[in-house]
């Protein structure tokens, strides 16, 4: 049904992922599952994937966007961001960091986890001619790891002005 509901699945080096899908969220019951994965191959930043997980159905859309809750037992680095990929596209997406807990809305499957690109890995992987949208959750991303590799709070102005061109 579409009521909504939680699903968490573990990896074998304790990560654990919490995905939280919202009431409505589904136009129809669907199956989900959540592989961990160790590592995810030609990844677009040098520090790799620090914690990933496949989705599936591949491309499942949401109506309200879910949420991926990633705790690890090794915490995250300074920097530390979001991630989405799906098929050829990937896209560095803001997450809510604290010491051993990241937080991801989601809203479409495929794979997501977390990364800690430097500031050129941020700017070269700025999406192209991609949506409004897209380009402004790559300016909240980036400001975020700035911040993060800074250790400074995120400017709200630069966050805002992001927010105001979408």
């Amino acid at each position: 049904d579409t009521a909504g509901g939680t699903i968490t699945a573990v990896a074998s080096d304790g990560t654990r992922y919490t995905l939280r899908v919202p009431r409505l969220a589904l136009r129809a019951a669907t199956q989900v599952t959540l592989t961990p994965l160790a590592s995810i191959e030609q990844f677009p930043t040098a520090a790799g994937a620090t914690a990933a997980v496949l989705f599936e159905p591949d491309g499942l859309m949401f109506t309200v966007p879910a949420e991926l809750t990633i705790v690890t037992q090794d915490g995250f680095s300074s920097g530390s961001v979001g991630f989405s990929q799906s098929g050829s596209e990937f896209l560095l997406e803001p997450a809510q960091v604290s010491a051993d807990t990241a937080r991801l809305l989601i809203g479409h499957f495929s794979s997501a986890g977390t990364t800690a690109p430097t500031a050129e890995e941020v700017a070269a992987l700025m999406p192209g001619s991609g949506s409004a949208e897209s380009a402004a959750r790559h300016g909240v991303t980036q400001e975020l790891n700035r911040a993060s590799q800074a250790g400074e709070h995120p400017d709200p102005s630069v966050i805002a002005q992001h927010l105001k061109a979408w």
